[in-house]
This record gives C-alpha cells, sequence and structure tokens, in this order.
C-alpha cells in the first residue's frame, strides 16, 4: 500500500522468504 515506505525491509523480506515454507500456516492477532 505504500511502496515507498515499507514495513519490512528488503533484508527483513529476503529472511523471511527463505525461512517460510508453502506449506505453512500463520496466524494474524490483533486489533488491525
Amino acid at each position: 500500500m505504500h511502496p515507498d515506505v515499507p514495513w519490512l525491509t528488503r533484508q527483513a523480506v529476503e529472511i523471511l522468504e527463505d525461512w517460510l515454507k508453502p506449506g505453512y500456516v500463520g496466524l494474524e492477532w490483533g486489533s488491525g
């Protein structure tokens, strides 16, 4: 939504891409 001000750095995205696998399940918790 804000490509000029991402909330994750490029390095964080690369780490997550390496770490997370297609079969993983995620849960988002919060009021947002």
